[in-house]
Protein backbone atom coordinates (compact mmCIF):
# COMPACT_ATOMS: atom_id res chain seq x y z
CA UNK A 1 0.00 0.00 0.00
CA UNK A 2 1.19 3.81 -0.94
CA UNK A 3 0.24 6.88 0.77
CA UNK A 4 -0.49 9.41 -1.33
CA UNK A 5 -0.82 13.27 -0.96
CA UNK A 6 -2.62 15.21 -2.92
CA UNK A 7 -4.39 18.50 -4.12
CA UNK A 8 -3.22 21.73 -2.23
CA UNK A 9 -6.08 23.88 -2.98
CA UNK A 10 -5.55 27.19 -3.73
CA UNK A 11 -7.94 30.16 -2.86
CA UNK A 12 -8.76 32.97 -5.25
CA UNK A 13 -5.83 35.19 -4.34
CA UNK A 14 -3.66 32.62 -4.95
CA UNK A 15 -2.19 31.74 -1.32
CA UNK A 16 -2.52 27.68 -0.21
CA UNK A 17 -5.73 27.93 1.30
CA UNK A 18 -5.30 24.26 2.61
CA UNK A 19 -2.09 22.06 3.31
CA UNK A 20 -1.48 18.73 2.07
CA UNK A 21 -4.37 16.22 2.53
CA UNK A 22 -3.31 12.23 3.03
CA UNK A 23 -5.04 9.43 2.58
CA UNK A 24 -3.89 5.99 2.96
CA UNK A 25 -4.58 3.96 -0.68
CA UNK A 26 -3.54 1.66 -3.69
CA UNK A 27 -1.63 3.65 -5.56
CA UNK A 28 -2.98 3.74 -9.17
CA UNK A 29 -1.74 0.75 -11.65
CA UNK A 30 -2.34 3.16 -14.45
CA UNK A 31 -0.76 6.56 -15.58
CA UNK A 32 -2.79 9.61 -14.01
CA UNK A 33 -4.40 11.40 -15.61
CA UNK A 34 -3.45 14.72 -17.12
CA UNK A 35 -4.47 17.42 -14.58
CA UNK A 36 -6.02 20.34 -15.65
CA UNK A 37 -4.21 23.41 -17.01
CA UNK A 38 -4.30 26.63 -15.34
CA UNK A 39 -6.69 28.24 -18.48
CA UNK A 40 -9.52 25.91 -17.32
CA UNK A 41 -9.37 25.63 -13.63
CA UNK A 42 -7.22 28.83 -12.08
CA UNK A 43 -8.74 27.78 -8.50
CA UNK A 44 -6.80 24.26 -8.32
CA UNK A 45 -3.39 23.29 -8.40
CA UNK A 46 -2.71 19.46 -7.44
CA UNK A 47 0.41 17.41 -6.99
CA UNK A 48 0.97 13.76 -6.56
CA UNK A 49 3.40 12.27 -4.54
CA UNK A 50 3.61 8.44 -3.59
CA UNK A 51 5.47 7.00 -0.98
CA UNK A 52 6.43 3.13 -1.20
CA UNK A 53 8.94 1.54 0.94
CA UNK A 54 11.67 1.58 -2.13
CA UNK A 55 11.10 5.13 -2.12
CA UNK A 56 9.48 8.71 -2.80
CA UNK A 57 8.36 9.60 -6.29
CA UNK A 58 7.20 13.10 -7.53
CA UNK A 59 4.91 12.50 -10.58
CA UNK A 60 7.55 10.84 -13.06
CA UNK A 61 10.72 11.99 -10.35
CA UNK A 62 12.13 10.23 -7.68
CA UNK A 63 12.17 12.13 -4.57
CA UNK A 64 14.26 9.44 -2.97
CA UNK A 65 17.43 8.13 -4.79
CA UNK A 66 18.67 6.51 -2.39
CA UNK A 67 15.73 4.42 -0.86
CA UNK A 68 17.51 2.13 0.74
CA UNK A 69 20.36 3.80 3.26
CA UNK A 70 17.16 5.78 4.15
CA UNK A 71 15.79 2.60 5.49
CA UNK A 72 18.55 0.74 6.69
CA UNK A 73 18.85 4.23 8.61
CA UNK A 74 15.94 3.88 10.42
CA UNK A 75 16.67 0.36 11.38
CA UNK A 76 20.05 0.85 12.56
CA UNK A 77 18.66 4.21 14.94
CA UNK A 78 15.77 1.58 15.94
CA UNK A 79 18.90 -0.51 16.98
CA UNK A 80 20.57 2.01 18.78
CA UNK A 81 17.41 3.03 20.63
CA UNK A 82 17.94 -0.99 21.78
CA UNK A 83 21.30 -1.28 22.69
CA UNK A 84 21.20 2.02 24.90
CA UNK A 85 18.06 0.58 26.90
CA UNK A 86 20.14 -2.68 27.13
CA UNK A 87 23.36 -1.34 28.37
CA UNK A 88 21.59 1.46 30.44
CA UNK A 89 20.21 -1.70 32.42
CA UNK A 90 23.35 -2.28 34.06
CA UNK A 91 25.36 1.45 33.95
CA UNK A 92 24.09 1.59 37.53
CA UNK A 93 26.92 -0.81 38.96
CA UNK A 94 29.97 0.61 39.02
CA UNK A 95 31.57 -3.02 38.07
CA UNK A 96 29.32 -2.93 35.03
CA UNK A 97 31.46 -4.39 32.24
CA UNK A 98 34.61 -4.14 34.37
CA UNK A 99 34.01 -0.48 35.21
CA UNK A 100 33.51 2.90 33.92
CA UNK A 101 37.08 3.29 32.55
CA UNK A 102 37.62 -0.28 31.87
CA UNK A 103 38.26 -0.95 27.32
CA UNK A 104 34.64 -3.07 27.41
CA UNK A 105 32.46 -0.56 28.43
CA UNK A 106 34.11 2.08 26.47
CA UNK A 107 34.12 0.61 23.04
CA UNK A 108 30.29 -1.01 23.64
CA UNK A 109 29.21 3.13 24.26
CA UNK A 110 31.07 3.54 21.13
CA UNK A 111 29.01 1.23 19.38
CA UNK A 112 25.62 1.92 20.47
CA UNK A 113 26.73 5.80 19.49
CA UNK A 114 28.25 4.11 16.13
CA UNK A 115 24.86 3.09 15.26
CA UNK A 116 23.08 5.61 16.11
CA UNK A 117 25.69 8.36 14.24
CA UNK A 118 25.92 6.39 11.03
CA UNK A 119 22.02 5.32 11.08
CA UNK A 120 21.66 9.17 11.11
CA UNK A 121 24.06 9.46 8.50
CA UNK A 122 22.41 6.78 6.15
CA UNK A 123 19.21 8.51 6.36
CA UNK A 124 20.99 11.92 5.51
CA UNK A 125 22.27 10.20 2.75
CA UNK A 126 19.13 8.69 1.69
CA UNK A 127 17.43 12.02 1.08
CA UNK A 128 20.11 13.19 -0.93
CA UNK A 129 19.08 14.45 -4.21
CA UNK A 130 22.38 13.38 -6.07
CA UNK A 131 21.51 10.56 -8.24
CA UNK A 132 25.00 9.31 -7.28
CA UNK A 133 26.47 5.59 -8.07
CA UNK A 134 25.51 2.79 -5.74
CA UNK A 135 28.63 1.75 -4.78
CA UNK A 136 28.82 4.89 -1.95
CA UNK A 137 25.49 4.13 -0.49
CA UNK A 138 26.59 0.52 -0.48
CA UNK A 139 29.63 0.99 1.61
CA UNK A 140 28.26 3.80 3.66
CA UNK A 141 25.71 0.82 4.84
CA UNK A 142 28.55 -1.97 4.92
CA UNK A 143 30.82 0.55 7.35
CA UNK A 144 27.50 1.54 9.18
CA UNK A 145 26.79 -2.23 10.21
CA UNK A 146 30.77 -3.02 10.31
CA UNK A 147 31.87 -0.08 13.21
CA UNK A 148 29.15 -0.96 16.11
CA UNK A 149 29.86 -5.25 15.50
CA UNK A 150 33.48 -4.73 15.66
CA UNK A 151 32.93 -2.39 18.78
CA UNK A 152 30.51 -5.16 19.96
CA UNK A 153 32.83 -8.25 18.77
CA UNK A 154 36.36 -5.81 20.24
CA UNK A 155 33.98 -5.58 24.00
CA UNK A 156 33.23 -9.38 23.74
CA UNK A 157 36.74 -10.58 22.84
CA UNK A 158 39.45 -7.64 22.88
CA UNK A 159 41.90 -9.08 20.47
CA UNK A 160 39.16 -8.65 17.93
CA UNK A 161 39.73 -5.17 17.55
CA UNK A 162 42.33 -5.63 15.33
CA UNK A 163 39.40 -5.96 12.69
CA UNK A 164 38.89 -1.92 13.22
CA UNK A 165 40.38 -1.60 10.06
CA UNK A 166 37.03 -3.04 8.16
CA UNK A 167 34.93 -0.30 8.58
CA UNK A 168 37.36 2.41 8.71
CA UNK A 169 38.15 1.28 5.30
CA UNK A 170 34.40 1.04 4.27
CA UNK A 171 33.72 4.38 5.33
CA UNK A 172 36.14 6.04 4.22
CA UNK A 173 36.07 4.64 0.81
CA UNK A 174 31.88 5.73 0.55
CA UNK A 175 32.63 9.51 1.97
CA UNK A 176 35.83 9.81 -0.62
CA UNK A 177 33.44 8.61 -3.11
CA UNK A 178 30.63 10.57 -2.27
CA UNK A 179 33.05 13.86 -2.19
CA UNK A 180 34.37 12.56 -5.68
CA UNK A 181 31.02 12.06 -7.39
CA UNK A 182 29.29 14.84 -6.29
CA UNK A 183 29.03 17.81 -9.25
CA UNK A 184 30.63 20.65 -8.59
Amino acid sequence: MAWTAITRIRSAAGKPACSEIFRARPAPARRPTPLPSRRTSPQRESWIVTIRPGGATFGKTSLMVHGLNFLAGWWLILAAFVTGAALGLGFHREDFLGGYGSFRRRVARLGHIALAALGGLNVLYGLAPVPLSALPGRLLLAGAIAMPLVCFLSAWKEPLRQLFFIPVILLLSAVGLIIYLIPP
